[in-house]
């Protein structure tokens, strides 16, 4: 049978970072002036901190946008308090602090709501007002009102905390009742009884489908709010919707920052999260699972979920790992394995679970199939037999029969995230 040249071509490697650079919004450098107030007796004088919180560099290609309908929920009847999200099940951030630090982050989260001008706290040297700042904003995903211009004043023997505050009261609360409702809408898609492994899949696709990323500086793309509602985030954005969804299904989950590396050497500031399901930790990177093609390309239809559920030595190839009380050894809720895409060879009974697979996904709207090999040798065998033999149309044909729409065994493009043996196949569908 003739067959059309192969039209084989790596889309892209995993979403890469881009090279370190300053911005505003993100993490935290502390500026603290010293103001001497007060005649010659000296009686008072007060300290002031501006917290400038540091964007994280690009990590990540601009993710795929998606042409799904997303289901809505009625807005609240008048006058009827906001539906908030429950927040903050983990607070690894808190765990970190000091004790005053602690006292600091207590007082501020518990009056916070209210808006106040000033909120009184314990004395904190160095960078303790930062610490506890972000803190808040890592550990609670619907803290999302406060400014950079938020300081610190210590007079008389007080200190405290005045924020400073980027919305109103009515908007504030106005935008966790949108938070709220779409929360409850992602909620109400994952089936009753759904393991835990399942509904982190289910928050972690959500989330892809909602948001697209943006880094231009604004302050909304480091929020859950921004994620979720405006549909644009950076890499903290997505992270902070992780936990808040993950709250709601009462999972486990924190916030991780450090360095992440790409496939071609580049560095940057990142943040990502650790998961606990069947009660081991696993570290999710949703930004770098959110895939799209070299420009001039069709968008793809599907999610990656390469840097779904990784270990600390699978992590550890591309991301800054610290250690601590959260260690990540289990392999269980890794996704290729839980989905039997995990293989030490692609032989025939593998690829008629490919096959099998591939209908599946195409069946339910997501035409990428993955898979992973155990060890390189596996990764490379995989890639001559189905690409350099040509097996692949053969799975191909396979899924056709099975599948619910049109699958071409004459054309298909491959991806690659090497570094983990793990191949994407895309083909060519019809609707």
């Amino acid at each position: 049978m003739n067959q059309e040249p192969t039209q084989w071509q790596p889309l892209y490697q995993p979403p890469p970072p881009q090279k370190k650079k300053r911005g505003a919004c993100g993490c935290v450098s502390v500026l603290l002036a010293l103001l001497l107030v007060g005649g010659i007796t000296l009686m008072t004088f007060a300290v002031l901190g501006r917290l400038d919180l540091l964007e994280w560099p690009r990590s990540t290609f601009a993710p795929q946008s998606t042409s799904q309908p997303l289901p809505t929920l009625p807005p609240p009847k008048p006058g009827e308090a906001p539906r908030l999200p429950t927040q903050g099940r983990v607070r690894s951030h808190y765990r970190a602090l000091t004790q005053e630090e602690r006292q600091a982050y207590d007082a501020i989260l518990a009056q916070l709501p209210g808006f106040p001008e000033r909120i009184e706290i314990p004395h904190l040297g160095g960078d303790g007002i930062s610490h506890v700042f972000f803190a808040l904003l890592r550990d609670n995903p619907m803290i999302f009102q406060l400014s950079s211009e938020s300081i610190t004043r210590t007079g008389g023997g007080k200190s405290w905390f005045h924020p400073s505050y980027r919305m109103d009261a009515d908007e504030y609360w106005r935008r966790c009742a949108e938070l709220a409702d779409i929360c409850a809408v992602i909620a109400a898609g994952i089936p009753k009884g759904a393991t835990e492994f399942e509904k982190e899949l289910a928050v972690h696709d959500a989330i892809l489908r909602r948001c697209e990323y943006s880094y231009t500086g604004d302050a909304e793309e480091n929020t859950a709010y921004g994620a979720l509602v405006l549909g644009k985030a950076a890499c903290e954005g997505y992270a902070r919707a992780m936990v808040l969804l993950l709250d709601q299904q009462e999972i486990d989950s924190c916030i991780v920052t450090g360095d992440a590396t790409n496939s071609s050497g580049e560095t940057s500031k990142h943040a990502w999260n650790k998961v606990r399901v069947g009660g081991n930790w696993y570290h999710v990177d949703v930004t770098w699972d959110d895939p799209v093609a070299k420009e001039g390309d069709a968008r793809l239809r599907g999610f990656s979920h390469g840097y779904f559920n990784l270990n600390d030595l699978e992590m550890g190839l591309s991301h800054e790992i610290a250690p601590d009380s959260k260690p990540c050894t289990a392999t269980e809720a890794n996704y290729f394995v839980a989905k039997g895409l995990w293989f030490r060879q692609i032989d025939r009974d593998a690829e008629t679970a490919l096959a099998q697979a591939l209908a599946e996904a195409v069946n339910t709207g997501e035409y990428m199939l993955e898979f992973r090999c155990a060890d390189a040798a596996g990764y490379q065998a995989a890639i001559k037999r189905l690409f350099s033999n040509q097996r692949v149309y053969r799975v191909l044909s396979n899924a056709n029969l099975a599948s619910e729409k049109k699958i071409s065994s004459r054309r298909v493009s491959y991806m690659e995230i090497k570094a983990l043996h793990i191949v994407q196949i895309l083909p060519e569908v019809s609707e």
